[in-house]
């Protein structure tokens, strides 16, 4: 979670949805008792995702999601402003590949789950299966119509974009091309270097013969 300070003083913290976030009280609410947080929608109540701590006065909120974003209130003074943003999977496959998709971390909950995409259902058939006991969903034969965003039991899941097989290989050519270019600039430079330490072991063979030649006379 990152926060910061506002010129208020109220803390503004930013946390990813599902992650697990802990507010703090203003330095100035005394008292030893359990102090009550509060929303402008009302009164928190403590449950198995929402927890106040009596030693530090911290408000706890596990796996929380963007509607939970605003501004927390200890005691009726404001104490943080709390936005959760969207961290939705981002997912490239190439067409005809299988993928499989996982729902958000969820607290709780065993129930066989609902995936869909553009406000439908997504239904099983012999390409698509859903998991009851990982809640996965698993799509076979990939085609660029399962582009999109998925929703596990109405949660955003994972973004996926599927690539035809020609998109995914375009690079291939160009890589080819820069391979044999450097490749072949590499047979150049070795070449060179060859020839030049042929040339200059010949030159220096010349002139040792040369010189014998002049020592013997």
């Amino acid at each position: 979670m990152k926060a910061d300070t506002s010129e208020r003083g109220t803390t503004i913290s930013v946390a990813p949805e599902w992650t697990t976030v802990t507010l703090n009280c203003p330095r100035d609410v005394g008292g030893s008792h359990v102090p009550t947080w509060s929303t402008d929608e009302g009164e928190l109540q403590q449950d198995e995702q929402v927890y106040v701590s009596p030693v530090d006065k911290t408000l706890t909120i596990t796996f929380v999601l963007p509607s939970e974003s605003g501004l927390y209130y200890c005691d009726g003074k404001p104490a943080a402003y709390l936005t959760v943003t969207e961290e939705t999977t981002r997912l490239i496959a190439p067409k005809l590949t299988t993928v499989i998709l996982n729902c958000p971390p969820v607290f709780g909950g065993y129930d066989f789950p609902t995936w869909s995409k553009d406000g439908r259902e997504v239904q099983q058939n012999e390409r698509v299966y859903v998991s009851p006991v990982n809640k996965t969903l698993t799509i076979r034969q990939l085609q660029p119509r399962d582009s999109g965003l998925y929703y596990c039991d109405d949660k955003p899941a994972v973004h996926l974009t599927v690539m035809e097989a020609e998109t995914s290989n375009r690079a291939a050519p160009h890589l080819w091309q820069t391979v044999r270019l450097v490749i072949g600039g590499l047979y150049l430079i070795i070449m060179i270097s060859i020839t030049a330490t042929v040339w200059t072991k010949a030159r220096q063979e010349q002139k040792r013969r040369a010189t014998q030649r002049e020592n013997d006379v």
